[in-house]
């Protein structure tokens, strides 16, 4: 009798404290666990630069294959700003020192593109990319989109 092996990946996430909620900012953990079964985890809290975070080691299966590749849903310029939007996240979280989902999901980025947030309001709309974000990183995507379409109407 064959035994049937299933391969059991893992990923290792870390929830930053949002102290404008007062609470863990678990979106990033819930998007992750959507399309899976979980079979185990371990949590650790630890304190960096007196800010509260937990990391999260879990292992697990996928149930649902998720679409890889998620600018499959942009047409060919919205995939040049995603990717651009992509390299300044990448840029910034490394001045930080954050990993770069902290800065902006892909899925973030991805909601950027899709409305050219042109204002500080624009940002609203966008699940779970926070007032603290919008603040601290707000102007900087604004201009970066501003810029992208100037360059891409030949101004």
């Amino acid at each position: 009798m064959k035994k049937h092996l299933t391969y059991m990946e893992s990923n290792i996430l870390t929830i930053s404290f949002d102290p404008e909620r007062e609470a863990f900012a678990t979106e990033e953990l819930e998007d992750f666990c959507i399309n899976k079964k979980i079979h185990s985890l371990r949590e650790e809290f630890f304190m960096y630069q007196s800010k509260p975070f937990w990391t999260i080691f879990i292992q697990f299966e996928r149930v649902v294959e998720r679409e890889k590749n998620i600018e499959v849903q942009l047409s060919e310029p919205e995939k040049l700003l995603f990717r651009r939007l992509k390299g300044w996240r990448k840029e910034k979280a490394s001045q930080e020192g954050l990993p770069a989902y902290m800065v902006a999901s892909n899925q973030h980025l991805v909601e950027m593109v899709k409305r050219r947030v042109r204002t500080l309001a624009g940002f609203d709309s966008i699940k779970s990319f926070g007032k603290k974000r919008i603040e601290k990183y707000g102007k900087e995507i604004i201009t970066l989109v501003q810029k992208f379409e100037q360059n891409e109407q030949g101004k």
